[in-house]
C-alpha cells in the first residue's frame, strides 16, 4: 500500500511540474510575453511538485509510524522494547 501511495504521490507531482509549464507556454503565445510565463509555470510547477512530495513524505512516516506502534511499538531511540541497543 506505501509503494502504491509513493508512485502515485511521485507522478501528481510530476504532472504539476508538466501541466504549469503548457500553461505557461499557451500564456506566452496567447499574449506573445514569451518565455515569462513559460518560467514562471516551470516554478510554480515545481513549488507544488515540493509541497507534494513533502506532504506525501509526511503521510508515509505518520503511516509508517501507525504500523510500528500496532506492531508493539519502539523507544524514542528506535530500539524495538525487547531489545537493547548494542555498540557495533
Amino acid at each position: 500500500m506505501k509503494m502504491g501511495r509513493a508512485y502515485q504521490g511521485a507522478f501528481e507531482a510530476t504532472i504539476a511540474v508538466v501541466v504549469a509549464g503548457a500553461a505557461g507556454g499557451y500564456a506566452d503565445q496567447r499574449f506573445d510575453t514569451a518565455p515569462m510565463f513559460l518560467i514562471a509555470g516551470v516554478l510554480l510547477g515545481f513549488g507544488t511538485f515540493v509541497l507534494r512530495l513533502v506532504k506525501l513524505m509526511n503521510e508515509l512516516a505518520a503511516k509508517t509510524a501507525e504500523d510500528a506502534a500496532a506492531e508493539g511499538g519502539t523507544k524514542e531511540d528506535g530500539v524495538p522494547p525487547n531489545q537493547e541497543p548494542h555498540d557495533d
